[in-house]
């Protein structure tokens, strides 16, 4: 199956499993007016006729529904049981995909969305958080600085030179993370120290703030939620 097939799969379960429900409700609610026409006076049940009649026009819309949910689910190879419940689970999304014309890696484990490449330029802390703050791409303007630990959690340890998913692209140096020292909270300018991760090989260290290394900007954007992902090259398989 297709990373296409599989997210329209996860998609099309999703509308099959809210459908579900609702019919579910709906006949709780149908055999509940049955049982009280059964035992009403005719008077009452024919008070309770129009109710009787949209719960079973609800139940018919329903089932359509369902049946052209199960269909597209038979189409791209997902059988379904006979009480609707599918047999198989459509194949995961992958954890790092592409958008914006290769500009966002998405990281579908975290939600985070990371700029692809790094700044061009080195900068010192305070200009590397500006260029993160200023940073516009997608639309967006909650771009930011990442945490040390935002930073390693899109590390490979498969990898090296860079240390990195393919992904994303890297100079392969050091590059800055928001999480300052311990030992220079509460200092001003220059005196503070903040972590750095090597892209390259993975260790972590720490430098004055009037160092200058590249940045990767960051912003949680939640994951992939659209088949828009699949439409990158680089995201097929």
């Amino acid at each position: 199956m297709k990373l296409s097939d599989a997210f329209g799969a996860q998609s099309w379960l999703s509308k099959l499993n809210s459908l579900l429900t609702v019919r579910d409700s709906v006949l709780g609610k149908q055999k509940k007016v049955w049982l009280e026409i059964d035992g009403m006076p005719r008077g009452a049940v024919a008070a309770l006729g129009d109710d009787a009649i949209a719960i079973e026009a609800a139940v018919k819309y329903l089932d359509q529904g369902i049946a052209r949910q199960i269909e597209h689910l038979r189409k791209i190879g997902i059988e379904v049981e006979d009480d609707f419940r599918p047999k198989t689970d459509p194949a995961p999304l992958p954890r790092f995909v592409l958008l914006e014309n290769g500009g966002v890696v998405v990281d579908n484990s975290t939600g985070l969305w990371w700029a692809a490449a790094e700044s061009d330029s080195e900068l010192d802390h305070d200009a590397a958080t500006a260029y993160c703050l200023d940073f516009r791409l997608g639309g967006y303007d909650d771009w930011r600085m990442p945490t040390r630990a935002e930073v390693e959690s899109i590390l490979d340890p498969e990898r090296h030179a860079p240390a990195l998913p393919p992904l994303f692209r890297s100079y392969g140096g050091y590059a800055w993370t928001s999480t300052q020292t311990a030992w220079t909270r509460g200092n001003t300018g220059p005196s503070r120290s903040f972590f750095v991760v090597d892209m390259g090989y993975g260790d972590v260290n720490y430098y004055l703030a009037d160092y200058r290394f590249r940045v990767r900007p960051v912003r949680y954007g939640g994951p992939v939620a659209t088949l828009e992902a699949f439409a990158q090259p680089e995201n097929k398989p």
